[in-house]
């Protein structure tokens, strides 16, 4: 299992853009990060701060031994990327937990897509990713220069 958290989004494009042609039924989750109005408070310190150790932990402990990328984006969502993802691998780390943080709702905050059949949102949801890394950039950059 390897964890990238240098240039993730650029290297999660670079695999995804890479198996939507020669491994279309690769998997990919991807972990939002929560927005403040929409969840119960348990849901929002569980993914609040995707990219957490705690978070990453529980989800390498869930995962084992399966052949996974993790990659941790500059905003907080992460993103898993492996040949054998399914809905209930799925469904079942979101009752993991929710096993372990109490009673939550984390609808809404984590989706699996097939990279063949899905490829044009991985692709839009990558887009976003490098404009959003950018205008964070831009924004340090001013604040270092004022």
């Amino acid at each position: 299992m390897d964890i990238i958290t240098q240039n993730a989004e650029e290297l999660l494009y670079e695999d995804l853009s890479a198996a939507s042609g020669f491994m279309p039924d690769l998997r990919c989750i991807h972990f939002k990060r929560a927005p403040q109005d929409r969840s119960s408070a348990n849901a929002q310190n569980a993914m609040a701060d995707g990219a957490s150790s705690a978070f990453i932990n529980e989800l390498k402990g869930y995962l084992g031994q399966m052949d996974a990328r993790i990659f941790l984006c500059h905003d907080g969502d992460v993103f898993v990327v492996a040949p054998d993802l399914t809905q209930n691998n799925l469904n079942g780390f979101l009752h993991h937990l929710e096993a372990k943080l109490g009673p939550a709702s984390f609808m809404g905050l984590a989706y699996l897509f097939e990279v063949g059949v899905d490829w044009s949102k991985l692709r839009v949801l990558c887009e976003r990713k490098f404009q959003s890394l950018r205008r964070a950039g831009a924004a340090e950059a001013s604040y270092l220069i004022a």
